[in-house]
C-alpha cells in the first residue's frame, strides 16, 4: 500500500512538471528578447567594475554575435561587414572611454523568419558618461539574428530611420 502510494504520488509530481514545461516554456520571441538583454549586460559598464568583470563581458559579447557582424549605424565610422574579434575590440575601447555606459532595451518586436532566423526591431536608450562628457540618445534599430546551436546570435545591425534627428 505504502509503494503504491508513493508510485502515485510520483507520477503526479512527473505529470505536472511536464504539463508545466509544456505551457510555460519560453517561447522564440522571448529567448531572442533575452539575447538583447544579454547584449545591453554585455556592453553596459559601471565605475566600480574591474578588469576580470570586463574580461568576462567581453567573453559573453563574442558569445552572442556571429563570426561576421554587418553593422549599418548613423555616425558610425566602422560601418560594413567586420568580425566578430573586431567588435569585441571596439567595444574594449569604447568601455575603455567612459566611466558609465548605460543600454536600455525599451521595446523589441521579432519575426521568425523559419528556418533558423529572425529579424527584430529594438528601441535602445543609451546613456554615456565620463568626467567631462555626457551624453543620452534613444535610437531604433533593426538587427537580424540567426539560431546557431540552439542559440540565438546577432549577425546584424542596422539604424532605423524612424527616429532621426
Amino acid at each position: 500500500m505504502k509503494l503504491k502510494n508513493w508510485l502515485i504520488s510520483i507520477t503526479i509530481t512527473v505529470a505536472v512538471v511536464a504539463v508545466g514545461w509544456f505551457f510555460f516554456r519560453p517561447t522564440e520571441q522571448q529567448r531572442i528578447r533575452k539575447q538583447f538583454f544579454s547584449l545591453a549586460e554585455a556592453v553596459s559598464k559601471n565605475p566600480q567594475e574591474g578588469n576580470a568583470a570586463n574580461a568576462m563581458k567581453m567573453l559573453s559579447l563574442g558569445n552572442l554575435i556571429t563570426d561576421k557582424v554587418t553593422i549599418e549605424l548613423r555616425d558610425f565610422p566602422y560601418n560594413g561587414e567586420i568580425s566578430a574579434e573586431s567588435v569585441i575590440s571596439l567595444a574594449t575601447r569604447g568601455r575603455a572611454l567612459f566611466d558609465v555606459i548605460s543600454i536600455e532595451i525599451l521595446e523589441v518586436e521579432t519575426t521568425l523568419e523559419p528556418p533558423d532566423q529572425a529579424t527584430s526591431r529594438c528601441v535602445i536608450k543609451a546613456t554615456l558618461k565620463s568626467t567631462n562628457y555626457s551624453d543620452s540618445a534613444v535610437r531604433h534599430v533593426m538587427t537580424k539574428l540567426r539560431k546557431i546551436d540552439n542559440q540565438w546570435r546577432f549577425t546584424g545591425v542596422q539604424e532605423d530611420d524612424l527616429l532621426k534627428k
